[in-house]
């Protein structure tokens, strides 16, 4: 995968357009999109990104396939795509298990996101 589906794949999974993530981050959307064919992000924009979708740089850049991100900056429950619940989350050292999870998403759904 290249950095723009990585950046698509990831963003649709925490439930942002590339429209959404772009104004997030203060860049056009089309500059996302111009990496689809050619480019690349600097330094700063793909940290940026990076920060927003809550995974490592090294993960959009393909330098590593763990989406993992630094652990210093505290997980928002709204952006963990049920895929990686297992992997990012979990309560005393045990997986949340599906009804757990699905009770925290019914929780979050009476904090409206921020978008």
């Amino acid at each position: 995968m290249d950095i723009y589906e990585r950046i698509y794949t990831t963003s649709h999974a925490r439930g942002l357009s590339i429209k959404q993530l772009a104004d997030r981050v203060g860049i056009s959307d089309a500059t996302i999109y111009t990496w689809k064919r050619k480019g690349k992000p600097n330094g700063a924009t793909i940290q940026k990104i990076a920060n927003e979708l809550q995974v490592s740089s090294d993960y959009l850049l393909g330098a590593s396939d763990k989406s993992l991100r630094d652990t210093s900056q505290p997980i928002d429950l709204y952006y963990v795509a049920d895929e990686e619940r297992d992997s990012l989350l979990s309560a005393n050292g045990q997986a949340i298990s599906d009804d757990d999870w699905h009770i925290i998403k019914a929780i979050l759904a009476k904090y409206p996101r921020k978008d």
